[in-house]
């Protein structure tokens, strides 16, 4: 066993050398392609005689350039959140003044807070930096969005149907149930914003793949609130036609990020890219709020929560494809590309994970976060 492990990691060494070697394209074989390799393969066409096991440096090289580039991008992505159940479906009893499950029929059925595709924006700014290629770079990353639930009780033979809430109210009926109505507004808010530093070397793996691994650091500001009306009560003494419920969680974050990106050249400046990275963000909730009116003419009832902090970790990955164009001059550098993108975000409703500790006394941990969907941008290079 140990001679076959050897002899598998010096053939790996050894086509890891090979692929090096055709990486390192010398100024005469670029100009025998035909095409300016320079722009649109993003070599360096520089490192004739540079050793094997050096990876030639595959960042954009211009002549006279500032080698400075700024990108903009819009971004049409899906944001979707685990814990948003709102109400389940019930049968209501006006003479015993409860909800129970509906008969002759599966079971309930919950009724989520609607997801929906969103736009927003992300923009960058960076530079090449040094005899060896470095890209350092800045991106803001915005997405704010709104969506709305509506939902009526359902119709049942023989008895009235009912919306029964789930842990969005602290309040209980008299019979110690959650409230029920025949009626439900809901709508969730969120407003995330991130800045990425990164700093990065793409070089060469082969002739036609680029290997772009980066790290840095992530900050996140992410602010999001659920209200929730019920209308039309049935289970209520004294009687109320509508009562809100508020939830607002609030946070920052900061913490590294690192990750790694690579490029297929299929020729002509065209390319496929694919990207995987990750981040561990140290949390904290600055607001965690809870809000609903009374059934009873008291003040309405207040829950208030700050400075938790906590770890929680992120991944994400894209696939795409990009074009890069520069003129015969060399002193610019166009680029467009377009990727569909996936982020999670592990455990960001601390509103439900709040509302069911405060209620219950215990709760699940909070849940997820995730965001998938279409990022078009284009870079200029100058």
């Amino acid at each position: 066993m140990k001679k076959i492990a050897q002899f598998i990691v010096c053939s790996l060494m050894c086509l890891n050398l090979n692929a090096q070697q055709k990486g390192m394209m010398n100024p005469e074989a670029c100009a025998k392609s035909g095409e300016s390799h320079m722009c649109l393969c993003q070599g360096d066409c520089s490192l004739k005689g540079a050793s094997a096991a050096y990876n030639a440096p595959a960042a954009i090289q211009l002549a006279c350039s500032w080698d400075v580039f700024v990108s903009g991008s819009w971004i049409y992505w899906y944001a979707q959140e685990d814990g948003l159940d709102l109400a389940t479906t019930m049968t209501y009893s006006s003479t015993s003044n409860t909800v129970s499950l509906i008969e002759n029929a599966p079971g309930s059925r919950t009724i989520f807070q609607d997801f929906d595709y969103n736009s927003g924006f992300k923009v960058g700014i960076g530079s090449v930096v040094g005899s060896d290629r470095w890209i350092w770079r800045g991106d803001w990353t915005r997405l704010h969005q709104t969506t709305h639930r509506s939902a009526s009780a359902p119709a049942i033979d023989g008895g009235v149907g009912a919306l029964v809430d789930t842990d969005w109210f602290y309040q209980m009926s008299s019979q110690s149930q959650p409230l029920a109505a025949q009626n439900l507004h809901s709508k969730w808010h969120l407003n995330l914003d991130w800045i990425d530093l990164t700093l990065s070397r793409p070089c060469y793996e082969a002739i036609s793949v680029i290997v772009n691994p980066f790290g840095g650091l992530r900050a996140t500001l992410i602010d999001q609130t659920l209200s929730v009306k019920l209308q039309n009560l049935l289970n209520v003494t004294p009687s109320s036609s509508e009562m809100k419920s508020y939830n607002q969680a609030h946070s920052w974050a900061i913490g590294p990020r690192a990750g790694v990106e690579t490029r297929c050249l299929l020729g002509a400046g065209f390319r496929l890219q694919a990207e995987v990275g990750g981040s561990l963000l140290y949390t904290r909730y600055t607001n965690l709020n809870h809000q609903e009116n009374a059934i009873t003419a008291t003040p309405s009832l207040r829950l208030h929560n700050s400075g938790v902090g906590v770890l929680r970790p992120a991944i994400e990955a894209n696939l795409g494809a990009g074009w890069g164009w520069c003129p015969s001059a060399q002193n610019w550098h166009i680029d467009l590309s377009a990727s569909y993108d996936f982020n999670y975000l592990w455990s960001q409703n601390m509103m439900r994970a709040t509302n069911d500790s405060a209620f219950g006394g215990s709760g699940g941990a909070a849940s997820d976060l995730s965001l998938q969907g279409l990022t078009v941008t284009a870079a200029v290079q100058f």
